[in-house]
């Protein structure tokens, strides 16, 4: 999730630069000529965009997974042990929750 607030943040200091750009009418803007730089604002843009859409996709269809107990190694536990329990749709996400600590879901944890 930290790299679509990335990503946004990027959005939004590229929207900040072409904003300041054109307030000053390119008078010390960039280095590249006011074309040049419009194409490069663009091509950040669009690439912040998509990796803000792929990570939110991601994330979502992830929380999805935990929350209907759709994982992999769900599935395979009920079916090697047992008939597939349904449970309701957040039962799934606050197991995982209660079972591990909050260290473990930290990825700088320091032991």
């Amino acid at each position: 999730m930290y790299i679509a607030l990335i990503s946004v943040y990027a959005l939004c200091l590229s929207f900040l630069q072409f904003y300041s750009c054109v307030h000053d009418q390119w008078n010390e803007c960039t280095d590249f000529s006011p074309p040049v730089a419009v194409m490069l604002m663009i091509f950040l843009c669009l690439e912040a965009f998509l990796f803000l859409t792929f990570t939110v996709v991601m994330f979502g269809t992830q929380i999805h997974s935990i929350c209907n107990d759709e994982t992999v190694r769900h599935q395979a536990r009920h079916t090697l042990w047992s008939s597939p329990v349904k449970t309701n749709t957040c039962q799934g996400l606050q197991q995982w929750w209660k079972k591990y600590s909050i260290k473990v879901k930290i990825p700088f944890n320091r032991k």
